[in-house]
Parts: structure tokens; C-alpha cells; sequence
């Protein structure tokens, strides 16, 4: 692996010269190239322990552009000359793909107040007015994504740099700059799309700024990622706080969702909201007929209820209001969160995200038990933490398959109809 490790370090230290030669459509090829090939060594160095090919390989890349290659060649030399043999260049494969990250652009939108002294968004309410903007999370590049390319405003990031998940200061846009960018970042391969993640629950805005960027990650979404935080306090302890800021918030959320829909030219918008974030969604879904919008609005893809911190009487209910405002509705739930547990012991009732004899089944609604791959902080992470759940949600995002066309997911009998739940 020492080799390989010495490749990243070289490239790592030519990558600005080779971004500022290449034109931008060339740059991206470029780097999705390079990205794939660093993935598969690495791949091939976790099976049979070693990393060669890699060498070669570059050769091949660099072909078109000799400059570059000597440019990389000098910089191996000066290396091995130092005698560079840092445990950030050697070691296991691991250490290796540490040093390749990938920088995501995340839209927002918030209406929490502006913390002046940390310079970011905080853990109180705003004035009622949304605030927009973009900020770019550095996310680490696991080689399990194997070939899946990269979208191009994704930028590959090479050598030492900030930890996953470090965001830049958030730039505040304009309402009009912030529906352009999203129209921009949607148009990819046709299919004008883009995803809005909803946190839930002590959260605040930096950490749903990188969900929402390990999601897009994971999920290999080449559309617009959009992030809409509320005003979560970010504490553990702030539970019934949290449960006043996401009340007060809906109404913005709903503004914000027609506005989407209705003004930034996307064809489709999929939703993701987790935990107490699903408040927001189903208050949302209620109110907004997204089947009497304008004639050239966009529609309601995919919307997934991740372990949703909501009545379940009120959940089905409230699917009776909102079926055939989205082309698919998905309900995760779990028999083994505790957090949701928590919560039905503080409101008397079980939850939608529970499941068990309590399992919300209703018209409409395809609903997944994922108490078998439950795992996690409070038993309440499972949402991003399984390749199974995340293989699933791909399934659901990218090809829009039914419960019955997806992998690993078996029906199961219920008073009321069919649910859905992993086979082991």
C-alpha cells in the first residue's frame, strides 16, 4: 500500500495545477475518472492486501495530458527523496482512502435566528422570515461506492483537509439566487429532481447541514440537495422546546415546499424528513394539494417518513388527507427505538415510528419495519446507518420500484393489509 499512498500524496499535491489547466467540462471528467480508479485500487487493495495496478492505471489517465504526468512524476521523486513515510501516507487501505474526500454543495433553507458570535444559524427562532442560502460539506469517499460516478458540482478533494462533515461559513443568498441555484444543480441527465432533507430532534444547523450531505452522498443523488432545518435547540435535554420550535415552524415549511414546487423549474422533489422533523411533512402534507398547483409545477416523488416521531393515530389520519399527493409515500419504523419509545412514554400514545402491535398499515402508505437492522445512538440512527435501509431508499429514489421489485424486502400479513419488513 506504501505506493498507493505515495499516488495520493502526489496527486494530492498537483491536484490545484491540474484544475487550473483542464477547462471546467474537462476537469470534471477528469476527476470522476481519476475518483473511480482510486476507488477500485483501494477495493483491490482491501481483498488481496496489496496495491499495485495503480501506477498503471494512472499512466493510462494522465495520457492525454504528459505535463500533468511529469508534474506528478517530479513530486513522487521529491517524496520518496524526503523520505515521506507519515502514518497519514502508509498503513492499511483505510488510512489511504481518508485522504480523498468529496466536497458537496448543500442548499438550505432555515428559519432560525443568526448566531452573530459563532457565525452560523443557532438553536432559536428566527423572525418568521426564511433565510437561504449554500454552504459545501467535505464528506469522505468510501470505496464502496465502486463505480457509481459523482455528480459534477461534487469536487474531488485530495491529501490532508478538514474532518468529514466540516462545512464552510453558510452563504446567505438572495430567495431568487437560491431557486437559480437549484434549477442549475437539478438539471442533471434530464431529470430536473431534487431532494429535501428534514431533521429531526436535537439537531442543530450544522449537523443537519452534513445529514443532509452524507444522504446525497450515500444515496449517490445526482439532483439538488436542499437541507430545510428548523429551529432545533440541539440538545438532548430540549426535547418539549423542540417539540414548541418544530409546531411554530410548519407553517414555513409549507411556504417553503409550494415555493419549490411551484418556482424553481424541478420536475420532481423527493422528501426525506426524519424523527420529530416528520411533523413538519405530514402538518404539510395535509395542508398543500400538491395536485392543484399551477399548470408546469413540479410533483411529489418519493417521500419517506424515517422513523417518524409522530401520534400514530394522528399519522393515519392524516394519510387519509394527503394519499395521491406524492407518487410513492414509504413509513420506516422499528419495534426497537428508544428514543421513539421514550417519546410514546411522554405522550401516553404509540408513535408512527414504532412498530410492533402498534404498526401504523394504512392505504396509501408502503410501511417497512426495520427492526432488524437496528442499530445505533438510542437505537434511533438506524436511518443512514445500514447499507440495507440506504440500499433500499436507492431503490426508492432512483428507480421508484415498488416494496415488491426491491431487494431484500418481504410482505407480511396485517389486520388491515400488507406491510413490508428485511428478510435476514
Amino acid at each position: 500500500m506504501e505506493d498507493a499512498a505515495l499516488l495520493h500524496a502526489a496527486l494530492a499535491a498537483v491536484w490545484p495545477e491540474v484544475e487550473r489547466r483542464l477547462d471546467r467540462k474537462g476537469f470534471e471528467a477528469f476527476e470522476s475518472a481519476v475518483l473511480l480508479e482510486l476507488r477500485a485500487a483501494d477495493a483491490r487493495a482491501a481483498v488481496e492486501a496489496r496495491g499495485d495496478g495503480l501506477r498503471g492505471s494512472l499512466d493510462a489517465l494522465f495520457a492525454p495530458y504528459p505535463d500533468l504526468r511529469r508534474l506528478v512524476d517530479a513530486e513522487l521523486d521529491v517524496l520518496a527523496l524526503l523520505g515521506e513515510r507519515t502514518d497519514a501516507l502508509t498503513g492499511t487501505h483505510d488510512h489511504v482512502s481518508a485522504l480523498r474526500r468529496l466536497d458537496i454543495p448543500v442548499n438550505f433553507v432555515t428559519d432560525r435566528a443568526w448566531d452573530a458570535k459563532r457565525l452560523t444559524f443557532g438553536g432559536s427562532r428566527g423572525t418568521g422570515d426564511l433565510a437561504y442560502g449554500r454552504a459545501v460539506l467535505s464528506i469522505g469517499d468510501d470505496r464502496r461506492m465502486g463505480e457509481l460516478p459523482k455528480p459534477g458540482q461534487w469536487r474531488l478533494r485530495l491529501g490532508k483537509g478538514p474532518a468529514t462533515g466540516a462545512a464552510g461559513a453558510p452563504a446567505v443568498r438572495y430567495e431568487t439566487q437560491f431557486l437559480g441555484q437549484v434549477a442549475q444543480e437539478s438539471d442533471v441527465d434530464g431529470s430536473r429532481s431534487a431532494l429535501v432533507f428534514v431533521h429531526g430532534y436535537n439537531v442543530d444547523f450544522d449537523d443537519a447541514l452534513r445529514r443532509a450531505a452524507q444522504l446525497v452522498y450515500d444515496l449517490d443523488f445526482h439532483g439538488a440537495c436542499v437541507a430545510y432545518s428548523w429551529p432545533s435547540a440541539g440538545k438532548r435535554s430540549a426535547y418539549v422546546a423542540d417539540e414548541g420550535h418544530v409546531h411554530w415552524s410548519a407553517r414555513h415549511f409549507r411556504d417553503f415546499l409550494e415555493l419549490l414546487l411551484t418556482r424553481s423549474g424541478v420536475d420532481q422533489v423527493h422528501v426525506v424528513a426524519h424523527s420529530m422533523g416528520n411533523r413538519l411533512l405530514v402538518d404539510t402534507l395535509t395542508r398543500l394539494d400538491t395536485t392543484a398547483l399551477p399548470v408546469g409545477s413540479g410533483r411529489l416523488g418519493q417521500v419517506v417518513f424515517a422513523a417518524p416521531d409522530v401520534d400514530a393515530g394522528v399519522f393515519t389520519q392524516a394519510a387519509e388527507d394527503f394519499a395521491g399527493r406524492a407518487d410513492r409515500f414509504t413509513l420506516y419504523a422499528s419495534s426497537k427505538d428508544k428514543a421513539l419509545i421514550a417519546s410514546r412514554k411522554v405522550h401516553g400514545y404509540h408513535r408512527a415510528g414504532q412498530s410492533g402491535q402498534g404498526l401504523v398499515v394504512v392505504s396509501g402508505v408502503d410501511t417497512v419495519d426495520a427492526s432488524r437492522l437496528d442499530t445505533g445512538l438510542m437505537s434511533h440512527s438506524y436511518f443512514g446507518d445500514k447499507d440495507a435501509l440506504l440500499g433500499d431508499l436507492h431503490a426508492l429514489v432512483h428507480h421508484a420500484h415498488s416494496p415488491q421489485e426491491r431487494f431484500r424486502l418481504r410482505g407480511e400479513t396485517h389486520a388491515v393489509g400488507v406491510y413490508w419488513s428485511f428478510a435476514q
